[in-house]
């Protein structure tokens, strides 16, 4: 979980396509299509570690700071040379409680049926407080 603003969270990622920003090791994504996104039902596709995945965006709102999101498709991910599945994920970054400054967030990162989401977390930590960081 990280502790950081909610409105610099969500400006980050909230737009589905924005993963190259916030996860290291995304060499490319567009969303099919030309859909924009925010656009529930658009898909996702990315590289990563030499694979192509593509993700259906579920549900996205902005008033609740969330999207959920499905695999489209086995993920293969290295890990002790195996593959895995990811099969769903959603991603908060809901208002916590009023501070001085603004608002403190949590991110949130869930996932079934991926025992690999673990190694993520830092990487994806290093990237939003390095984004955050940053004067808008």
């Amino acid at each position: 979980m990280l502790e950081l603003p909610a409105p610099q969270v969500w400006a980050v990622v909230r737009d589905f396509n924005s993963y190259p920003m916030w996860v290291d090791g995304v060499e490319d994504s567009h969303i099919e299509e030309d859909l924009s996104g925010t656009t529930v039902g658009g898909i996702r596709n990315f590289a990563m570690g030499g694979f192509r995945t593509r993700q259906r965006l579920l549900a996205h709102s902005d008033l609740e700071r969330f999207f959920t999101y499905e695999s489209c498709g086995p993920v293969e991910i290295e890990s002790d040379g195996s593959a895995r599945t990811l099969s769903e994920g959603t991603l908060n970054s809901r208002r916590r409680r009023p501070l001085l400054r603004g608002v403190v967030g949590q991110l949130r990162m869930s996932a079934s049926g991926c025992p690999v989401l673990g190694q993520l977390v830092g990487p994806v930590a290093s990237s939003m407080a390095e984004l955050t960081s940053q004067p808008p």
